[in-house]
């Protein structure tokens, strides 16, 4: 595996650099650890990268990665892609053996999270909602499963895992945190959470493509007069329900409020420091959902039934992120508590919750 101190030799082999970028000292490689063992490539006289490879210990890590691969390079050289292909990373180059995929690096660029709290420093909501709903609703219009699925075969369209986490596999009992079973215990002693966790595996409609990782980190908003943003990590991408994605905008927008808050306790103690006021987080869903309607040319009664399963598939987002926040924690955090209190609000009604959490309205038939 390429580190820091091989992927300058291994790039310039390859006439991905020049001397020149290395002899002029303005050659930067720096580790950005997510998923894959990411390295980030810049340098003053040509184009950056940003070059994956699998991580080791992942078993799923390589198939992934060749996914995401292959789908960026599908949008950029099929037709069937041409819409969203402005929003999708170009590839540079990659190496089969072993797999490294060295994407273009997007910049003058920042991750959403960060426009995010930069907007709310001026007591705005942040702009790139709308443009995220463009690109969503775009994707989800022109992707539609018949046409991926002949073009693109290798694509599963799997329920997700958290849909089933309440009956865990042994495989996922294996890597639990303590903090992990005190979130699988609370979810087998309420069994309204599990009863609705089994009902969204009935109501999944795996009809188009979807990302399938929807979150703020994987939004890039470009620098510029009009706020434009790519997605990028597109590791998990699969056919699927479209309301999967908007419930992932949905789901990170409380996930940010959250993470806003300063650690106390409990979830009660926690509130009252965000900040992120949560009514500039439903100026900014009321905005993308605008936009993505708009983008995936939906009609009153297709709108409805899409934003209704996206409110309650959030609930099971939110589930997720609690699982996630506790991944390595010997007790569960108060975040985790509260994430999990939203998603049992959520699931005790849900089009309540549209209206009054979100903000959200159906629209006329």
């Amino acid at each position: 595996m390429l580190t820091i101190d091989t992927l300058t030799a291994y790039l310039l082999e390859r006439v991905l650099i020049s001397p020149r970028s290395v002899l002029d000292g303005e050659l930067m490689i720096t580790s950005v650890a997510r998923r894959n063992q990411n390295l980030r490539v810049t340098r003053r006289d040509g184009p950056g990268y940003m070059v994956k490879q699998p991580d080791a210990g992942s078993p799923n890590a390589a198939a992934s990665l060749a996914a995401e691969a292959e789908f960026c390079r599908f949008c950029h050289s099929d037709p069937l892609g041409t819409d969203v292909a402005y929003a999708v990373p170009r590839i540079a180059f990659v190496d089969r053996d072993p797999l490294l995929i060295a994407f273009e690096l997007i910049a003058p660029a920042a991750p959403m999270g960060r426009h995010v709290w930069d907007a709310a420093k001026d007591g705005r909501p942040g702009d790139a909602y709308e443009p995220l709903g463009d690109v969503l609703g775009t994707l989800h219009r022109t992707l539609p499963a018949p046409a991926v699925a002949e073009r693109l075969p290798w694509l599963h369209d799997h329920v997700p895992w958290i849909m089933r986490a309440h009956k865990p596999s042994p495989a996922l009992l294996a890597e639990l945190s303590p903090a992990n079973y005190q979130t699988l215990q609370i979810l087998q002693h309420q069994s309204a959470i599990s009863r609705q966790l089994d009902g969204l595996r009935d109501v999944w409609s795996p009809s188009t493509l979807i990302h399938n990782d929807v979150k703020a980190d994987n939004v890039l908003v470009l620098d510029g007069a009009a706020t434009e943003i790519r997605l990028v990590d597109w590791e998990l991408v699969q056919v699927g329900d479209p309301a999967w994605d908007v419930a992932g905008v949905l789901q990170d927008a409380v996930m940010m409020w959250v993470q806003s808050m300063t650690p106390a306790p409990t979830p009660e103690e926690m509130e009252p420091s965000a900040q992120l006021p949560w009514p500039e987080r439903q100026v900014a869903l009321r905005a993308f959902w605008r936009r993505y309607r708009a983008a995936a040319r939906l009609s009153g009664d297709d709108a409805n039934a899409l934003l209704s399963r996206a409110v309650r598939y959030s609930a099971a987002r939110l589930i997720q992120s609690a699982f996630e926040m506790a991944h390595d924690a010997a007790q569960l955090p108060a975040g985790s508590v509260l994430l999990l209190q939203v998603s049992a609000n959520i699931f005790d009604d849900p089009a309540l919750a549209q209206v009054q959490l979100y903000h959200l309205f159906r629209e006329a038939a």
